[in-house]
């Protein structure tokens, strides 16, 4: 037993996110992690999400069904859909990847986390048509992944 918790405390020390106490003092990656997605696409997605987001500040209307949610507790759920989507910062991305598509062309999950580690973090779930236009963007709150 006490063999195994040295193991565990050494590899969680060797791990820089673990092994400090606070967590939101520790820097996001520069680059998300990819999975399914190569680096061009990832860099594209992020692009037409800025894009969609400029054109609804700009007034414009871009045709795309967008949901928000959070548990009732959160004050996440207070904010509408168009705001939580419109305050989405895709720089802090911490991880992008592909998922099942189902009916449509693709379908990518970004998670952000806004203020960094040890707090809330968006779940993005975009799916895009034939086109390569935005069908459905859901957002979700939610709590972070234990490390």
């Amino acid at each position: 037993m006490l063999v195994r918790l040295s193991a565990l405390t050494l590899a969680l020390s060797s791990n820089p996110i673990a092994a400090s106490a606070d967590h939101s003092t520790t820097a996001l990656p520069a680059k998300p992690q990819l999975t399914g997605v190569t680096e061009g696409e990832a860099a594209a997605l992020v692009t037409q999400l800025e894009r969609s987001q400029a054109a609804l500040r700009a007034g414009e209307k871009p045709s795309f069904y967008l949901y928000a949610g959070a548990p009732s507790y959160y004050d996440a759920s207070k904010t509408s859909p168009r705001d939580a989507f419109l305050a989405l910062d895709w720089k802090k991305a911490l991880w992008i990847c592909t998922t099942a598509k189902g009916n449509y062309s693709k379908a990518y999950r970004l998670d952000i986390l806004p203020d960094g580690y040890d707090h809330l973090v968006n779940e993005v779930r975009i799916w895009v048509n034939t086109s390569g236009e935005f069908e459905r963007i859901d957002i979700m709150t939610r709590p972070p992944d234990p490390l």
